[in-house]
């Protein structure tokens, strides 16, 4: 899946089968990275509705367990206080594992998949004014060279739509070579940047951890310990 050479704004407009060769080259190079990224996304979805699912049990797990103090063990202050601690400690950590699990959505999911939109979904719709020009400049060049020569008025006239459709062709090839140089252009970042802040929302969440569980763990060694005890 090597990325092809960048596209000659000249070798465009001259329409040349060295032209055509490299424009086949970028289509099937971002056919290749629309399957990956497709795949990505598929991956971090389900990761995202694995998460929530957790995210809920664990939430489950502590009203449950807060349920159980209260229903089993009221008659014993320590104990309840105990389980109390613990339930606030969990529910931090179901908080601290819910922002998590939507910074991979937001970060991942919703930055390719934009990229997938605005930028591949650009070269797509280039890509559909090119061939459509190029078929028309085809029918163009038919049509005047099936004009016997002696009907000037004839000829004359496909000349001028043959020029007018040259014309529009340049044009549209040029935005299409233009239009797959910047979005080579900003695949790098943008698709880097997306795994990038994932992995910073990662080392915020374990930041956070340590900070909640540093301060925690005072209350950890008193009335969990002592209830212990």
């Amino acid at each position: 899946m090597e990325c092809p050479t960048t596209l000659d704004f000249t070798e465009a407009l001259k329409d040349s089968p060295r032209f055509r060769k490299q424009l086949h080259d970028h289509e099937q190079y971002f056919s290749k990275l629309e399957t990956k990224l497709n795949e990505v996304l598929r991956l971090v979805t389900a990761m995202v509705e694995y998460g929530q699912n957790y995210v809920a049990t664990f939430y489950n797990v502590t009203s449950a367990m807060s349920e159980l103090s209260k229903e089993s063990f009221s008659y014993d202050p320590l104990t309840v206080g105990a389980f109390a601690s613990i339930a606030d400690a969990y529910t931090e950590v179901v908080n601290f594992h819910k922002i998590l699990i939507e910074q991979a959505h937001w970060s991942i999911h919703k930055n390719i998949n934009a990229f997938l939109k605005y930028e591949i979904g650009k070269v797509h719709e280039t890509r559909q004014h090119f061939e459509q020009l190029s078929a028309s400049l085809d029918e163009a060049l038919g049509r005047k060279a099936a004009i016997p020569r002696h009907k000037t008025a004839e000829v004359a006239e496909s000349k001028n739509a043959l020029t007018a459709v040259g014309t529009c062709f340049a044009h549209t090839a040029l935005d299409y070579v233009a239009q797959v140089n910047v979005t080579h252009a900003r695949k790098n970042h943008e698709i880097l940047d997306a795994f990038s802040s994932f992995l910073r929302a990662c080392r915020t969440f374990f930041d956070q951890g340590q900070t909640f569980f540093t301060g925690w763990s005072t209350i950890e060694n008193g009335v969990i310990g002592d209830s212990i005890d």
